[in-house]
């Protein structure tokens, strides 16, 4: 799952959802009212246009990251059920979408197409074909990210009009990085093969191998074993999955295992800014102030631009 598929509200028991009324336990026995749900196939229904109207309006916001235009469309009590199952509220959703956004640097084409709808007196249920097109940083470089999902979008008319209530039954399409179809259930990574759902044994990353041999046998047995794991037809090698192990052993505070991990990666990408930076950082955290300093040094001969090493630069030289 990612950017801007998955918002949601959980409608409240009072009011009459698309499939039918919901009666607690604490309601007075009595008949059960309920709204004639209409189905409609007409676009040039009020509502259907309503609805329309407004997913063009969310466009335009996620194409210049107007923020409190694009939050304005969701209810308080805005709540999303995730593929995974998690129920996100208002506040956790709108900081997820920021936060993404921050990432993409142009929206390329984004939309919205409503495939069925029903209506229920003051709520809708739209469901809709997601894509979202975009330039996005991913492993420190802009690259194109496609990804298009279908959902349910309930939404609520209230006095400033219609807004999104509730998004479920997530349902993820293909999704593509630069061109290569990948696996939206993991983090993107460039280096990683095409994703081909219908291939019983994908390759695995081999940082995935490497920690559980470091758990079990420690860091001399994994550095022995990734030559021969890198030439597996079971495992690739990434630089962003390297980086990325390296941190989680540094976040345990197996700062050693994690020094040697970056070794790794410098020795796989000596052209990257970025892992000679990640090597400073651990050799500045074993309190190693030179080598921290050299490669932190190595990061800005790369990318002139790199201002973390340029800081850390500053403040070691000042010790």
């Amino acid at each position: 799952m990612r950017l801007l598929s998955t918002l949601a509200l959980l409608l409240s028991l009072s009011s009459c959802a698309a499939a039918a009324s919901v009666v607690t336990a604490q309601q007075t026995p009595g008949p059960i009212l309920r709204c004639s749900e209409e189905i409609v196939r007409d676009s040039s229904h009020p509502v259907w246009k309503a609805m329309d109207a407004q997913y063009a309006k969310i466009a335009e916001a996620v194409r210049k990251k107007a923020f409190d235009v694009l939050f304005a469309f969701y209810t308080p009590d805005f709540q999303v059920k995730v593929p995974t199952g998690e129920v996100w509220n208002r506040e956790q959703t709108l900081s997820y979408l920021r936060n993404g956004l921050a990432q993409v640097k142009e929206t390329i084409h984004t939309s919205n197409t409503i495939l069925r709808l029903a209506v229920c007196g003051d709520e809708a249920t739209a469901t809709v074909l997601q894509q979202w097109y975009r330039m996005q940083m991913v492993a420190g470089k802009p690259r194109r990210v496609e990804t298009n999902a279908v959902q349910d979008e309930h939404w609520v008319k209230t006095p400033d009009g219609w807004k999104r209530g509730s998004i479920d039954e997530i349902k993820g399409g293909a999704a593509f990085l630069d061109g290569k179809r990948v696996d939206l259930t993991k983090p993107l990574d460039p280096e990683v093969p095409a994703y081909d759902p219908y291939d019983p044994r994908p390759k695995q990353p081999v940082a995935d191998a490497l920690f559980s041999i470091i758990m079990d046998k420690g860091i001399e047995s994994a550095l022995q074993s990734y030559r021969a794991l890198k030439q597996s037809n079971d495992y690739y090698v990434s630089e962003s999955q390297l980086n990325a192990l390296g941190y989680r052993l540094l976040s345990m505070k197996k700062v050693r295992e994690a020094i040697e991990i970056f070794k790794l990666n410098v020795e796989a990408y000596p052209q990257s800014a970025n892992v000679y930076d990640s090597l400073g950082q651990a050799y500045m955290t074993n309190g190693d102030k030179e080598l921290a300093i050299r490669n932190y040094q190595r990061a800005v001969e790369l990318n002139s631009q790199n201002t973390t090493a340029i800081e850390m630069l500053k403040k070691l030289r000042a010790q």
